[in-house]
């Protein structure tokens, strides 16, 4: 019968195979291949130490920042923009999400847009921007989403827009979470 040779161990054959060497063979190449186990699994702990040691590191020195801004009611007068709130971001990019209720009325359309402007319906991008039909007899909300990245201290407005005819109350609220 021919011998088998595999990782330069020779394994035995035919009755060599019941054998005291057959079982140290075995043995051997168990215990190398749980050094190799042992050692890969160091070598990625190391890895995951390193990872986790360096985004400790940037967390510390930029901590996660949340911005939460929600003012009282504004009266938002018919045909005219108003601000509902205002808020300053840091050098970084961030998450904003802004967001306007609109006290019950039932008639005319609702605006919000986050702009760089008090008073005013110029929005910084498409993004910035949620336009709304009255519901009849119930709140009426604008909200939006959007990423900025900010390259030096920089104030934002949100502000709102209502034609039903008479004065309604608004509320704003963004909150802002920068990602990097």
């Amino acid at each position: 019968m021919q011998d088998i040779v595999l990782d330069n161990i020779k394994f035995p054959t035919g009755e060599e195979r019941d054998g005291a060497r057959f079982r140290q063979i075995q043995e051997e190449r168990l215990n190398r291949n749980f050094r190799r186990l042992q050692e890969d699994a160091d070598e990625t702990h190391k890895n995951i130490d390193t990872r986790l040691s360096s985004v400790e590191e940037y967390l510390f020195a930029n901590p996660l920042k949340v911005l939460y801004v929600s003012p009282s009611g504004v009266s938002v007068s018919n045909n005219s923009w108003k601000t509902i709130a205002s808020f300053t971001l840091e050098k970084g990019i961030w998450l904003v999400t802004a967001f306007a209720q609109f006290n019950k009325n039932a008639t005319g359309i609702r605006c919000a847009v986050l702009s760089r402007t008090q008073d005013s319906d110029s929005a910084i991008r498409s993004m910035s921007r949620d336009n709304q039909v009255a519901v009849n007899g119930d709140l009426s909300y604008c909200r939006f989403v959007d990423i900025y990245e900010i390259s030096s201290p920089e104030t934002f407005y949100l502000n709102s827009y209502q034609n039903s005819g008479s004065a309604i109350t608004t509320y704003g609220r963004v909150y802002a979470v920068r990602l990097v």
